[in-house]
């Protein structure tokens, strides 16, 4: 057995670190964060997807569910943004 990393460990250990960082803190990060490309996903798909996101905030989350009567926004998003998304909060009888 040897002590000496193998050469992909060496190359990746930067964003291997980073990523058990963010499983530590348990918040979001990417090592490769993804671009809307026109190229790939049409003209307007960076338009497109933040009119998408931004059509969720301070309303109501589409999701059907028994007992969905009552609802909460407490989801805080780790990057500053004020979401205000109201989700269902049924009772553990409804759900059952």
């Amino acid at each position: 057995m040897t002590d000496t990393p193998h050469p992909l460990y060496d190359r990746h250990v930067d964003t291997l670190t980073r990523a058990l960082t963010a499983i530590t803190e348990r918040g979001y990060w990417s090592a490769y964060p993804e671009s809307p490309s026109p190229r790939v996903y049409g003209e307007t798909a960076a338009s497109d997807g933040k009119a998408a996101f931004e059509a969720y905030l301070n309303g109501d989350f589409p999701l059907d569910q028994p007992g969905a009567g009552d609802r909460v926004a407490t989801e805080t998003s780790p990057f500053g943004v004020e979401l205000g998304v109201r989700y269902p909060h049924p009772g553990v009888d409804e759900l059952v």
